[in-house]
């Protein structure tokens, strides 16, 4: 819920004011500031403004800054604690007093019990800032798993905080910048992770982490991060039951609101899990959201639509079922809308997706349920088997020379057009060509888009050579797990990197943009923790992933939900590149337009676009990263500088 900024330096009420009314579609319902001084003389202060999304406690009881009994500390925050029913009422036995009912109140009173080693008692989802004014410094937070967003950067001395990164922008000592390190990211994997931004100054405070602010600067330190401790003792059958019990335990627990709430559901694995524990634990009328486009498109590159199989699990469980039919026509239009609420460019139709289920939901539910963090939590992406089996095949050298023979002549094995082959052959590429290097590489490679070749020749010169892979964030974080098996160290990555700062971002801002808050019931505390003690060949094996999931929910879903093959927003990107997204292809990633950005060699686009058209190359992913990024620097950069 609600969007949160503010200002530690010289703040102007004016300006303050115009960083929250960036943030009024996040929060609609109420507004709220914050503003004093360092001391009396003193020109610095903090400023707090709050958008207000009512969830919990619709009461002006519940408007924020919301504040200790003294004042003197003051707490702003976006998300919901989920325990605060257990902490409020140890609290209450320690004394303190509340003035309202809502779960952010909490945050006072135990920072006040607590300080910052309070955020190891927090299960839920939040990103807040906190100002002590006894010790004169501001106090940011962010959830563990980087649920709710929170961006920070300095501006004319002065430390900038938002939910959003255009409410940073509202200042205007912000002048906005592509960062260079981050577009080589976003080259070779679409996405920018934590904790750069494509906004060069911009930062995300990293999941599990807090910052202080004070005179001194801006210290960080790391609460928490992700502990796999596999345990051997337990059989399938205990780990199955616990795994059930804590799954509704989660669900149960993201079901707390005071105003209607609903699902996001497609019909598969995770989405279905949530959908029937809320069946399970008795949620009445269950509003339940998909979307899918014509069946015809499967046949052009695509997968089967979800919404078939969406449909057929809301009539098993007697949902209030809406289905959203996506033109792909209006790609287009759409297209530009989510990129400016998304404030990055991230090149994924399940952002679209994500965007058309809470623009339907608007006015009828403020909280949608969803599956988001399942394939993180137990190995659903192509990549956990690929790692698996490339470690396998690394301990046979016959194996090793024969995926070495294999990668030159399939690189130039041309991509068949339209249905399964293409995924196919694909992946087989992608796999053989980086199956054969030491775990580390090979695994990075799996990740990628963009190899080294294609890095140098999109790169325009203005690089100065820097095409080389930017690996530096994800090996910082293979290199903590190094003691892991395989399959437990790129779900460790994933958790840090592509969960954080590519599906929860895009779940948190299409859902926001309507005013409607996303709840992500795998990433509850206790459930992950359960988790992280199942052995990986209970998660992953070599022909099924998310093995235990699947056998923890036979009987709950049917058999065709947990055993097809997984989707997702299956969209054929790469014939809408060439049909329906064709006329925004020739504007933004004509060698006009490209020479003019300055980022990326004309020639070489162009290139890739050939190819994707004559279908040699499964170029689509990187097009559509490139297109995505030329929306953005128009959206963002051009007018920004207007």
């Amino acid at each position: 819920m609600c969007g949160i900024a503010g200002i530690y330096g010289k703040v102007d009420p004016e300006i303050l004011e115009r960083m929250g009314h960036r943030l009024r579609h996040r929060g609609p319902d109420d507004a709220g500031h914050y503003v004093t001084r360092l001391s009396p003389s003193s020109p610095r202060g903090v400023g707090l403004t709050h958008r207000r999304l009512s969830i919990i406690d619709l009461s002006e009881r519940g408007r924020q800054p919301l504040a200790n009994e003294d004042g003197s500390i003051r707490v702003i925050c976006n998300g919901e604690i989920y325990n605060f029913p257990e902490l409020r009422a140890h609290l209450l036995q320690r004394g303190h007093r509340f003035r309202s009912n809502s779960d952010s109140e909490v945050l006072v009173h135990l920072y006040e019990e607590k300080g910052t080693a309070m955020l190891n008692d927090l299960n839920g989802m939040f990103a807040f800032a906190l100002w002590d004014d006894r010790r004169k410094r501001l106090v940011l937070g962010r959830d563990r798993f980087g649920v709710k967003p929170l961006y920070y950067a300095r501006a004319d001395g002065n430390v900038l905080f938002a939910s959003e990164i255009k409410a940073l922008l509202a200042h205007p000592g912000m002048a906005p910048r592509v960062c260079p390190e981050a577009l080589r990211y976003y080259i070779a994997f679409r996405y920018v992770p934590d904790p750069l931004t494509m906004f060069d100054g911009v930062f995300k405070l990293l999941p599990g982490h807090y910052a202080v602010v004070d005179e001194e600067g801006m210290q960080f330190t790391r609460y928490w991060e992700p502990q796999y401790r596999p345990n051997a003792r337990l059989s399938e059958r205990e780990w199955i039951e616990g795994l059930r019990e804590r799954l509704a335990q989660a669900v149960r627990r993201q079901l707390m609101s005071d105003v209607p709430l609903g699902i996001s559901f497609s019909g598969g694995v995770d989405s279905g899990a949530v959908l029937a524990m809320m069946h399970e634990v008795g949620v009445p009328e269950i509003e339940a959201y998909t979307v899918g486009y014509p069946d015809q498109e499967a046949d052009l590159g695509g997968a089967k639509s979800d919404a078939s199989y969406a449909r057929r699990l809301g009539q098993l469980f007697g949902v209030r079922y809406h289905e959203i039919a996506f033109d792909p026509r209006t790609l287009a239009d759409v297209l530009p809308k989510v990129v400016w609420h998304l404030d990055e460019p991230l090149p994924d139709t399940g952002a679209v997706a994500s965007f058309l289920v809470a623009e339907r939901a608007k006015g009828a539910v403020k909280v949608l349920l969803s599956g988001q963090g399942g394939d993180e939590m137990f190995g659903g992406y192509p990549w956990h088997r690929a790692i698996k089996l490339a470690a396998w095949l690394r301990r046979w050298t016959l194996a090793l020379k024969l995926l070495r023979l294999m990668d030159h002549p399939l690189r130039w094995a041309p991509v068949m057009v339209g249905g399964r082959p293409v995924t196919v052959l694909r992946r087989l590429k992608k796999f053989v060509a980086h199956a054969h290097k030491d775990l580390i590489h090979g695994h990075l490679g799996f990740l990628s888009y963009a190899d080294e070749e294609d890095r140098r020749e999109l790169l325009a010169p203005l690089f100065n050579g820097r095409s080389n892979a930017p690996y530096e964030i994800f090996l910082a974080h293979l290199r903590v797990g190094a003691d892991l098996d395989p399959v437990h160290r790129a779900l460790c990555l994933d958790m840090q990197t592509f969960l954080p700062a590519h599906n929860l971002l895009y779940a948190d801002k299409t859902g926001m943009a309507h005013a409607v808050e996303i709840r992500v019931p795998f990433l509850d505390n206790e459930l992950f923790d359960f988790v992280a003690t199942i052995p990986e060949h209970l998660k992953v094996r070599l022909r099924e992933q998310k093995y235990i999931l699947k056998r923890a929910l036979e009987g709950r879903l049917p058999h065709d939900a947990l055993y097809r093959k997984k989707t997702a927003f299956g969209a054929p990107i790469r014939y809408w590149l060439t049909h329906y997204l064709r006329g925004m292809v020739s504007e933004l990633l004509d060698e006009t337009s490209l020479a003019r950005l300055g980022y990326f060699d004309p020639l070489a686009v162009r290139r890739l676009i050939r190819a994707n058209e004559a279908g040699s190359r499964d170029a689509a992913p990187l097009l559509f990263a490139l297109l995505t990024f030329a929306i953005w620097h128009r959206t963002f950069i051009d007018e920004g500088r207007r």
